[in-house]
């Protein structure tokens, strides 16, 4: 992201009276699992540092918008990647994400009903839907793999990771998209059980059955293919 998230936190930061966020921005009423399903969710301590991070930026504190985005950058970025193919639109989508998290937050406040997590890869899937639609009105559509490979300052080791998506992608396509979800929100994008369970809205031991089987699946997949080629 081109502009310093402190910076834009810091102009983002002065206290001032705001509309109540659009109904695409608002904060989710989740669909939260059981308490006795979340009592070996690992992420639950992660969950409650950015409820307070967040909780300090509505308050006026810029540097907790720094701590946020140093968590969660990262897999918001590969996560968006996945659906719009350029990593400089990923990077643009991400930023938006973070900022329309900071402005909803300040306008309707933050409750805890949904993890902060969650909130953002919601907002994050309205600005790449957003995004995708206005590609869609001008007559265009998203980069091809090819092309971008091409404008990547190294273009074999572009093609070479191209390839090795390519293949994940192909893994995954053999799967249901119920079980495809929990392995690209869990391996890919490195989310906690519990967060996954809210933003799928099913119970953790759902979301590990559903990885579980999954993994079974891609396991024989690979074995079976394994076996074809040396025969």
């Amino acid at each position: 992201m081109d502009e310093s998230p402190t910076r834009v936190a810091a102009a983002e930061t002065p206290m001032r009276p705001s509309p109540p966020p659009p109904p695409d921005l608002a904060e989710p009423s989740a669909a939260t699992p059981p308490p006795t399903c979340e009592t070996d969710d690992a992420g639950a301590e992660a969950a409650a540092e950015d409820a307070a991070a967040l909780r300090r930026l509505v308050e006026g504190d810029p540097a907790a918008f720094d701590a946020l985005v140093d968590r969660h950058k990262h897999r918001l970025v590969r996560h968006i990647l996945r659906r719009v193919r350029d990593p400089h639109v990923a990077e643009d989508l991400a930023q938006e994400s973070f900022l329309r998290l900071f402005r909803a937050a300040r306008a309707g406040g933050y409750s805890g009903r949904a993890r902060v997590v969650t909130w953002l890869f919601t907002i994050a899937k309205n600005c790449v839907t957003d995004h995708l639609r206005a590609i869609g009105r001008r007559g265009g559509r998203p980069d091809a793999p090819d092309a971008l490979s091409n404008r990547e300052p190294d273009p074999r080791a572009a093609a070479e990771r191209r390839a090795g998506d390519h293949r994940v992608e192909s893994l995954l396509s053999l799967l249901p998209d119920a079980q495809r979800q929990v392995v690209e929100l869990k391996v890919l994008d490195g989310l906690s059980f519990g967060d996954i369970a809210e933003l799928l809205g099913c119970p953790v031991p759902t979301v590990k059955s559903r990885l579980v089987y999954a993994l079974r699946k891609l396991r024989q997949s690979l074995t079976d293919e394994q076996g074809r080629t040396q025969s």
